[in-house]
């Protein structure tokens, strides 16, 4: 793996076979608001783990949404083939420094199932953490930019402009890719329902030369406004 890979996987930045660089941010959003995220986001979330989030100095709104919101994950540059994900949040902890009960230090939100993506938070070590935080009165965004286990200016999350080009980007990878297959004979859809299924036997015969299709094709998925 070459430097820059490195550095960028450990900021988050995917390189797919493209050679597009991939960064991945994550808004924390009240749930129903897949036509205007903008308004649905509650706080900006650091991708820890594929399975864990990190929301330094949570906001009121995501706390008190604490029983119904979830993360958005957004890979940038937004592209057709680079999924955005709608994760449920499964758990959500919460750390308050005592003597500020008032205001949450962090939120660490475990996600239901892993998002695909790289995480965005380079490795770190726990007790460089802890003494940043000593050191600046307990600031853990800017602690986190300060060690570079973040990129400076991951806080500000998704711009107007992301929240904006969501909506129909979401719409369209949510469409089904559909294939239709021409076949010779009635007995080859029976062979070819069977290979997609691993508990079906094709026996000792397989398919005769009309299981194979005449013709197989994707057919068109409508775009928007069609």
């Amino acid at each position: 793996m070459s430097y820059l890979r490195r550095v960028m996987t450990g900021w988050g930045i995917g390189m797919p076979d493209t050679g597009v660089a991939v960064e991945v941010v994550v808004s924390l959003q009240a749930r129903g608001f897949e036509d205007d995220p903008g308004a649905g986001h509650l706080a900006t979330g650091v991708l820890g783990d594929p399975s864990v989030v990190l929301a330094p100095s949570p906001t009121d709104a995501l706390l008190a949404a604490a029983g119904s919101f979830e993360a958005l994950v957004i890979p940038l540059p937004l592209e057709a083939n680079l999924q955005i994900e709608r994760i449920d949040a499964w758990c959500m902890e919460v750390l308050r420094v005592e003597g500020s009960a008032a205001l949450a230090a962090a939120a660490v939100i475990k996600l239901a199932r892993p998002s695909r993506h790289p995480t965005a938070m380079a490795p770190f070590q726990g007790g460089k953490l802890a003494a940043a935080l000593e050191g600046n009165g307990g600031d853990l965004w800017a602690a986190l930019e300060g060690l570079g286990i973040v990129r400076e200016g991951l806080r500000d999350g998704p711009g107007p402009e992301v929240f904006g080009a969501l909506p129909e980007i979401e719409r369209a990878q949510r469409r089904p890719h559909v294939r239709e297959h021409l076949l010779r004979a009635h007995g080859d859809v029976g062979f070819n329902i069977c290979r997609w299924f691993c508990i079906c036997d094709p026996g000792p015969s397989g398919p005769s030369e009309a299981g194979s299709p005449l013709r197989r094709f994707r057919r068109p998925r409508r775009t928007q406004g069609a």
